[in-house]
């Protein structure tokens, strides 16, 4: 199947179950990984999704149900049949890099290859990948990075980060660029953000000479890139920044060339201006300092600030997370 050209369906995918049509595995990974709560499982693939996602997985994406099980058999046979993938088959992982390539097959093939093979590569930061191996920076540093509890008008999952509060003596590269691995691996477990994608917030509010050297070094941008836009099948629809500066607009000029055209036609600059972010998302779902200057009801935004991680849906330092991260990381890429 690709990504364009290919008919779909000419009704849209309703929100009913699907077949689950997992096949057994050779490969030694265990068969019944570990599933968290809020993930879907193998059975109920595509069941959860909103009507917003499932228009969208459709018009986009070109996913139904019928487009869905025939793809997913047809990407298990390639996984199971690739003698450098020991990787799971169940339809909840598989989907996620299907959803990601827009149903082309191959495509997605090559995505799980990827998102394998870069933990040979930078093994480095996929030594502790998983929730404790990232404490120290979410307990030490709260207000570094948050995932907001509501989406925005599309959907999206709005990933907040506050670059001035990066400690880069503190927290070296390697450990930030595992927390933002581990953030998002477990931001994908939702069926919403699949399909929707994520709307990225930069507060570069004390962003500083010694920071951007400091990720110049050891090309810690082209890793991330390896890690966020080659590996992971997270869609990054938008990136919005607060309060730049002059310091990141030379900063910019140097590292946009890491992005494609595509994705720097998503930077939106909101400099100072509140409004102008508040035009892009509802303030309601933005916490109440500044930059942001959010209406957020004030227990969630107290949870936030006090207790990040800790509770609600990405309770990563809950423990509810540390199963499905131990089975998930068991997976591998066989080289040559």
């Amino acid at each position: 199947m690709s990504n364009e050209g290919d008919s779909v369906p000419t009704e849209p995918a309703d929100n009913s179950q699907v077949e689950d049509c997992a096949g057994a595995s050779s490969l030694q990974v265990p068969a019944s990984i570990p599933v968290h709560p809020d993930s879907p499982t193998a059975e109920v693939v595509g069941s959860n999704l909103s009507q917003l996602a499932i228009k969208r997985a459709y018009n986009e994406l070109g996913e139904s149900e019928a487009t869905r099980a025939v793809a997913l058999t047809a990407l298990r046979e390639l996984v199971t049949n690739d003698a450098q993938l020991s990787c799971r088959t169940d339809n909840a992982f598989l989907i996620k890099f299907l959803r990601h390539r827009k149903f082309n097959v191959e495509g997605a093939h090559q995505k799980i290859r990827a998102y394998l093979q870069v933990r040979n590569t930078m093994s480095d930061v996929f030594a502790n990948f998983n929730p404790g191996g990232v404490r120290a920076v979410l307990e030490g540093y709260p207000n570094l990075f948050c995932l907001l509890p509501e989406r925005d008008s599309e959907g999206r999952l709005l990933v907040m980060c506050r670059v001035g509060a990066w400690d880069c003596d503190g927290v070296s590269r390697t450990d930030l660029l595992r927390t933002v691995g581990v953030l998002m691996e477990a931001a994908l477990e939702e069926e919403e953000t699949q399909v929707n994608g994520v709307s990225v917030i930069l507060d570069l509010h004390g962003l500083s000479w010694h920071q951007i050297l400091t990720m110049k070094r050891d090309s810690y941008l082209k890793r991330l890139k390896e890690v966020v836009s080659k590996a992971l099948p997270v869609r990054v629809k938008q990136i919005h920044l607060m309060r730049g500066g002059r310091i990141f607009d030379v900063a910019f000029k140097i590292f946009s060339f890491l992005l494609s055209a595509k994705m720097r036609q998503r930077v939106l600059n909101h400099g100072p201006s509140v409004a102008s972010l508040h035009k892009a998302i509802e303030p309601r779902l933005l916490p109440i300092e500044q930059p942001f200057c959010g209406t957020m009801d004030s227990h969630t935004d107290e949870s936030l600030r006090l207790r990040p991680f800790k509770e609600g849906r990405f309770d990563l330092l809950s423990g509810r997370w540390d199963a499905w991260f131990e089975a998930n990381n068991k997976q591998k890429f066989l080289e040559n």
